[in-house]
């Protein structure tokens, strides 16, 4: 019915907030709980996968915080902001290949947000692929031409490769 479905989602609703209080108090064992909770009433909640997601990104427990993504990823392919952040945790974990693929992917669902190009470059960078590097900062710089971070990464890169007037533009 109506009603129950209702009472369901303003539960769900009610431990999110408990949730996200908990994990800014940092008490992340209340928290998982209150997050595996609202998963347990609504197994499709993307913001609930979310927020446990985060949760354990932030406890540097990487194989559950993957986990977490690509469960979410499996819930919607689309979710750029879940490929970036699967992305994150192969470049937190040291996996650059694994980490370009998952930037790579959400630059491509989302190509006009700027962090998905700066990230992706970042770890071109790192994999000493500066072309490539400089690719992603052209391209950021095109979405924003003043973010000063963009502007560093792109003279850094321009310089790096010898590409002078670029630099000094």
């Amino acid at each position: 019915t109506a009603t129950s479905a209702d009472t369901i989602t303003q539960s769900c609703e009610q431990l999110l907030v408990e949730a996200e209080a908990l994990t800014t108090k940092e008490l992340y064992h209340d928290a998982e709980r209150k997050y595996i909770a609202a998963i347990a009433l609504d197994p499709k909640s993307v913001v609930a996968y979310e927020g446990l997601g985060e949760l354990y990104f932030t406890k540097k427990d990487y194989d559950a915080a993957r986990a977490t993504y690509a469960h979410i990823v499996k819930l919607n392919e689309r979710s750029a902001a879940a490929h970036a952040r699967l992305g994150a945790i192969a470049s937190a974990s040291g996996n650059l290949k694994e980490a370009e693929q998952d930037y790579a992917k959400a630059a491509e669902l989302a190509n006009d947000l700027v962090s998905s190009h700066i990230d992706l470059g970042v770890v071109h960078h790192t994999m000493e692929k500066h072309e490539a590097a400089l690719e992603n900062f052209l391209k950021a710089r095109e979405l924003e031409p003043k973010n000063p971070r963009v502007l560093d990464l792109l003279l850094a890169t321009a310089n790096i490769l010898g590409k002078q007037a670029l630099a000094e533009e």
